[in-house]
Order: C-alpha cells, then structure tokens, then sequence
C-alpha cells in the first residue's frame, strides 16, 4: 500500500511539473523594462470603441433592458445596486460634442455599434430616422478624419428576436443576416472597415454558463451551442457581404479578446484541468473555427460538440 502511495505521488508530481514547466507564469518587472523604448509604427492604428447600449441611452427595446429591468431568482436586482443604462452619456444626442473629445484624445479611428433593436425595432420593420441617425454619426467622424468602424453585433439583441430563442438557435441566423445586408449598403461606401460580431464567447459564457449576462442561464452545453451560433452568423455574413456593392473594397472581420487563465493554485491539478477547460472554451473554440472551420470539443458530463464548416475557414480580413 505504501509503495502505491508513493508512485501516485511521484504520477502526481510529474503531471504538475509537466504542466508549470510547459506553461510558466508570466511575470512582468516594470522596475526594469524601459518603456522610454517602445515604439508603435506608423501606420498603427490607435482606435476607441463603444457599444450602443453603453452610451447612447434610451436603448429600451433590447434584452439588455429587459434584464436590468427584472429581477434575479432571489428578488435580487441584476446588476449591483439596481443600476440601469438609462439615459447612460446621452451619446446619442451629444455625438457631435463625444467625437469632439475622440478627436482631443487624438486617436484615428472609432469603433461603433449599430443598435439593431433601434433600427429594426419589430422584425422586418426598418426605423428610418434610426439610419438617418447613424449615417449623420458617420458624416461627422468623417469631418473630423477620423476613421469609422461599424460594430454590426455587440452584446444586444432586439426583444422580438429574443423571443424567438435568440442565437440559442442556429436557424435564427437567418434575421441577423437579413438585418446586416440591410445595413452594409447604407454605409458601405464610407465605412471600409466592419466587424460583424463583438467577442462572441464573452456573449456566450457570460450569459449562458456564468449566468451574469442576459439570460442569464448556467448550461456549458448551450454555452458552447451560441457560441458555435455566433460564429457561423460571422461566416454567413462574412461571404454575403463580400457579395454584395463594396463588398471586396471593405475588410470585414470579427472581434475576439484573448484571456489568459492561470490556476489558483499552481500545485492543484484540478485547477489546472480547469484552466484548460476554460481556455478551450473561451479561446481554442473561436480560434479552431477561424482557422480551420471546425469546432471539436468533448469532456464528459460537461460539455460535447463536433461540428465542421468549410466556409468558415479563413473567412475573415482581420483579427479584432
């Protein structure tokens, strides 16, 4: 019994050594990096970014608001201490002074969203004076040369595609493309640079497995589902809209942040295991599928996915 005691222990210290050895922590000394020395090129882009819910204010007809507007399981509000967006900066009336400070920060270009419940509030219903908005948001970037660059998905969803299930089904695609190819035109012979869809997995984890964003639902499987949904709307917009006037003469491409996940406990195996599972989700997923258009992912009684999409790989211009 001893000496099995003693070769699991060694199994056990070999598995963690395998595993710090392979994947060391990343430690940065700003004591002795001289930052005098870093030197961005010139033809770097320095860029901000918003998302229409965030900043605009009366955005009263999406799930974001539906969320901040209920309560949680326990009664509890949903986000800390009841807040709402509300009128958040007023964006959408002060645009003209916003875009005065974008210039004074002096970036070059600004990334932002079209809120799809505002232009097309009920299905198939476009609001003319919504477009006429953000077409007159594009005219005065333009004015103060500064770069646009349209933001067609960020987090928000229109009520009525909400209830309809959402991207928790594949078949649903089919709205958001007709709305994309309804807007691409609009804007297409100003703004040359689109991203289709803002961090995909930060949409899907957050709100269907951490259960902190709308809906609000703790389930890997259906986690992994929107988001494999997510990225196939990227790809069939990616091709619809490199079909249509512009198409070619506009880089269109998809949002991703990369986070790095470390163990708590650098001695626990779980933790590790954890940090892989995590990291295959919320990175290797989105990653596999750019690149090679398929998604393969298997962990007992969590989670399991086997999908292949030929058009999806490479189906992108750039890499947000």
């Amino acid at each position: 019994m001893f000496s099995i005691l003693i070769t699991f222990i060694i199994i056990y210290l070999l598995i963690i050594f395998h595993f710090i050895f392979w994947n060391r922590e990343l430690r940065w000394n700003w004591k002795k990096i001289d930052t005098s020395k870093i030197k961005f090129p010139d033809t770097f882009y320095w860029g901000t970014a918003t998302a229409s819910h965030q900043v605009e204010g009366n955005c009263d007809n999406n799930n974001w608001y539906a969320w901040e507007n209920s309560k949680a399981e326990q009664k509890h509000p949903r986000i800390k201490d009841n807040q709402k967006s509300g009128l958040a900066c007023d964006h959408w009336n002060r645009y003209k002074e916003d875009i005065s400070l974008i210039q004074d920060l002096g970036v070059t270009h600004y990334r932002l969203s079209l809120e799809w419940s505002k232009i097309e509030p009920q299905k198939g219903k476009y609001n003319q004076i919504a477009i006429n908005h953000y077409i007159d948001v594009i005219d005065e970037l333009i004015n103060k040369n500064i770069v646009p660059v349209i933001t067609l998905h960020h987090f928000t969803n229109p009520i009525w595609f909400e209830d309809l299930g959402g991207f928790e089904k594949e078949k649903n695609i089919e709205f958001f493309l007709l709305f994309c190819k309804k807007v691409f035109p609009l804007f297409s012979h100003k703004v040359k640079i689109w991203c289709t869809i803002n961090e995909p997995e930060v949409y899907s984890v957050m709100g269907y497995f951490g259960g902190i964003f709308p809906p609000g639902y703790k389930s890997p499987q259906i986690t992994v589902e929107v988001l494999k949904n997510l990225l196939v709307a990227h790809t069939r917009i990616y091709h619809a809209l490199k079909k249509m006037p512009n198409g070619d003469s506009c880089q269109i491409g998809l949002v991703k942040n990369i986070m790095q996940f470390d163990p708590f406990r650098r001695w626990h195996l779980l933790d590790w295991i954890v940090c892989r599972i995590t990291n295959k989700i919320y990175n290797g997923i989105a990653l596999s599928y750019l690149k090679t258009g398929k998604i393969n992912i298997y962990y007992p009684f969590f989670v399991k996915m086997n999908y292949s999409e030929k058009k999806a790989a490479l189906a992108t211009d750039f890499f947000g």
